[in-house]
């Protein structure tokens, strides 16, 4: 089948290893100019590296694989820990947590030459039962036989197809960060040291 993906982030990216693997043809429509390689680390349990696995990508030398998750409270003290070699030798699959940047290149890397198009910002499409089209911003068309919206919270394609309400919140939110620290001082494989105060 034809494919168009909309966005070249970590899902985007993932979604088009996954086709082009299976024999269809991928073009992933990206707006950016280059790969967006920012934002903080990413967290990946057992069935994201499976899966990641599966799609081909080689996570080892890449950020740090998990062997413990402690679960502490503000002041220190140890509610529940997990052994997480546990789970990766029961799933065949460890955790990790990976730079968001490293995960992309990753994903990318291992694409055939050409299936990314930047600057290719979605600005129309119209879709029906023979499949759809898509005209960029600078008025590029493409035909597919479907269209995967991978773009983000601020999705043009969700935008076109439902109307342009904001997206449904879920009410939950995560927050991490990747930052540099002296030797010694990250607590091995261990996530995280220690909750933060709220």
């Amino acid at each position: 089948m034809r494919v168009l993906i909309a966005g070249a982030g970590i899902s985007g990216l993932a979604a088009a290893r996954g086709l082009v693997a299976a024999g269809h043809g991928v073009v992933v429509l990206e707006s950016a100019d280059a790969l967006r390689l920012g934002g903080g680390a990413i967290t990946l349990w057992c069935n994201g590296t499976a899966i990641l696995g599966d799609l081909g990508v080689d996570l080892e030398g890449t950020g740090q694989r998990l062997s413990t998750l402690s679960l502490r409270t503000a002041r220190g003290r140890r509610v529940a820990e997990i052994d997480l070699e546990l789970l990766t030798a029961r799933f065949g699959s460890a955790p990790r947590v990976i730079p968001r940047g490293s995960l992309i290149s990753l994903l990318a890397g291992g694409l055939p030459e050409g299936v990314v198009r930047f600057g290719a910002q979605v600005e129309d499409l119209e879709a029906d039962r023979d499949g759809v089209r898509v005209r960029t911003r600078a008025g590029t068309e493409y035909e597919a036989d479907f269209l995967i919206g991978a773009d983000g919270v601020r999705s043009r394609v969700r935008a076109l197809v439902l109307g342009d309400g904001p997206a449904a919140t879920t009410g939950a939110a995560i927050w991490q960060a990747w930052t540099r620290t002296r030797p010694g001082a990250g607590g091995g494989r261990r996530w995280p040291r220690r909750s933060p105060r709220t």
